[in-house]
């Protein structure tokens, strides 16, 4: 209720960084993850969204947030929390190219920063290794995996659909949860999808629901999970991808 209160009083239709409406968005990004603490409809989160991905210091560059603090600066960690956001309200091929935006901000031994002057290409250099950007990197693909939603198991919530291809493997080996320790191994068949699951035993979930494009079929199928179908990807989003688009700028 306060929250609402403050927010009315802004006269924006998104949270801002501050409720005097100054200031880079951090903070007031973290809508949905790491707690969830508005409806995943709720049309300020979506209106903020828009607002760093399309506005915010000119909106995402090389599909990064920008740190208004000091000219021509994104922030791709910080990016993590939008991007998060994005995954729970299941908008997965804006998982997916955030994903590989952020890998393209490392260094050549895979070492993130914190802040980047894009237009000179250069880092801020006395941040790396920067723990945040790596711990924050790992946590997404953690959940692109598998994905806690309350009482709910998500498994695949968003990655690249050629993951799924014919000879593609991916696999999780006791990996902790709300629900307790879980394996998956997933390969890409001539004949769709092969997963393999061995689920959570300690507080099962309510549900477990496995995502998988419409163009890839399940192989066989697997007890106790549900398996829900999302849009194919308009685009193959990979390294190779994002580095051609960022030498093109």
């Amino acid at each position: 209720a306060a929250i609402d209160a403050a927010w009315k009083r802004t006269d924006v239709p998104y949270f801002p960084p501050s409720w005097e409406k100054a200031g880079t968005h951090w903070g007031n990004t973290e809508t949905l993850w790491p707690t969830p603490l508005f409806a995943l409809d709720d049309p300020r989160v979506t209106a903020l969204d828009r607002e760093v991905r399309e506005h915010h210091g000119g909106g995402f560059c090389e599909g990064t947030i920008r740190w208004t603090g000091m000219p021509d600066v994104i922030h791709p960690y910080m990016s993590a929390y939008t991007t998060m956001a994005s995954l729970v309200r299941g908008d997965s091929e804006q998982v997916v190219e955030d994903f590989y935006w952020y890998l393209l901000h490392s260094t050549a031994t895979h070492a993130f920063p914190e802040g980047i002057y894009f237009k000179k290409k250069e880092a801020w250099n006395h941040t790396i290794p920067h723990v945040t950007g790596a711990c924050n990197y790992a946590i997404l693909l953690r959940h692109m995996l598998v994905h806690e939603q309350g009482d709910e198991l998500h498994l695949l919530t968003a990655v690249p659909d050629w993951w799924l291809e014919w000879g593609s493997m991916t696999a999780v080996e006791n990996i902790p949860t709300h629900f307790g320790k879980l394996s998956l191994h997933v390969t890409g068949q001539s004949g769709g999808v092969w997963v393999g699951f061995d689920p959570p035993t300690e507080r099962p979930p309510r549900r477990v629901v496995l995502h998988l494009p419409s163009s890839r079929k399940l192989a066989e199928p697997v007890p106790g999970v549900e398996v829900v179908r999302r849009p194919p990807q308009k685009k193959r989003w990979d390294f190779e991808t994002v580095v051609r688009m960022y030498e093109s700028r």
